[in-house]
This record gives structure tokens, sequence and C-alpha cells, in this order.
């Protein structure tokens, strides 16, 4: 499995699964990220595998305006925040899980990436769900074009904190262990 992370809003916005670990897999993810994100000029921060590493990886990131950025040997700070989603992937959902066929796998691995991106909490989007973290971007976006108002002064009315949503968030995550 290869998946793309936007670093702003925690979400994953593209994966692919494969039964190979190989540059086209790595390739039809970055593909993915880029048709789901037209317009947006990426910066693409990974490992040192050799998918990222390779002549054709380089080329095509290229090709597509990609900025590459990859942390020196031994300092994988910039691969972080997808290493931290595979965690919770794994401790969350596919240990918990015996998959009889691939089809069966690639339905969870759908469902489980909807909950991570619409249900699940997270305690650096003040408790904010991915998707809900990008609904309040755009919607500050649109206040600040439509009104001149600075996004400092919209902060208070747009992102509220709201009592009891880290109680909220281990109950949704207790209730998908419990679905799934």
């Amino acid at each position: 499995m290869s998946a793309v992370k936007d670093l702003y809003t925690g979400e994953i916005i593209s994966w692919v699964v494969s039964k190979t670990n190989d540059n086209p897999l790595v390739m039809k993810t970055i593909k993915a990220a880029i048709e789901a994100n037209p317009g947006v000029t990426l910066i693409l921060h990974s490992d040192r595998s050799f998918q990222y590493t390779s002549k054709e990886y380089v080329r095509e990131v290229s090709k597509a305006g990609i900025t590459r950025s990859m942390s020196r040997v031994g300092r994988c700070i910039d691969n972080a925040p997808m290493e931290s989603f595979w965690s919770h992937f794994k401790d969350e959902y596919y240990y918990d899980h015996t998959f009889i066929t691939y089809e069966e796998l690639v339905s969870g691995i759908a469902g489980y990436i909807n909950y991570y991106n619409n249900e699940r909490y997270q305690w650096k989007l003040k408790s904010l769900t991915p998707a809900e973290c990008r609904n309040q971007a755009a919607f500050t976006y649109l206040i600040v074009y439509l009104t001149g108002v600075t996004p400092y002064h919209v902060c208070a009315f747009i992102f509220p904190m709201n009592e009891g949503r880290s109680v909220l968030k281990k109950l949704k995550t207790d209730r998908w262990k419990q679905k799934h």
C-alpha cells in the first residue's frame, strides 16, 4: 500500500493497494494525488526507499512540477507524519482483522481511510477530523476573501474549542473496532 497525506489537514488524499511494492505502485499513488488536487503545487516528503530515489520517480515527479523532499540518512523527520498514519492504521485496524481475499483487504482499507478522514478526531487538529479541518480552512479562506478580515480575527469564530471531543474520539475509535 502506498498513500499520500495532506500535512495541513492530516487527510489521506490518495492511496493505492498493490500486490507488489514497486515503482508503478508509487507512481499510481502520486498520479491519484495530482488528479485529486488539480492546480495545487505539491511538496512531496518521502523516505529514502528505492522507489523514491529511482530515476523514473525523479523524472515523473519533476515533470509534474512536484518538489521532492527527503531528509538526510538517519534523520526521518520529513516522513514522520506518514509513519504516524501507518502506525494508527496498523493498531486501529490491520492487526485486528484477518483477510481471506485481496478484495476484502482493499475494501477494509477503503473503509478505514474513510473513517480516518471523516470520523477520527485528531489532537493536532484541535480535535477535528481531517475533513472538518479542510472544510473550516476553506470557510476561513472564503470569509477572508469576501470580507477582507484577516484569519487571526476569525479564528475564535471558526475554531471553537468543543468540550468532550477527546471522549468522542475514544468512543468513535472503539465503535470502529466493534463494527469492523
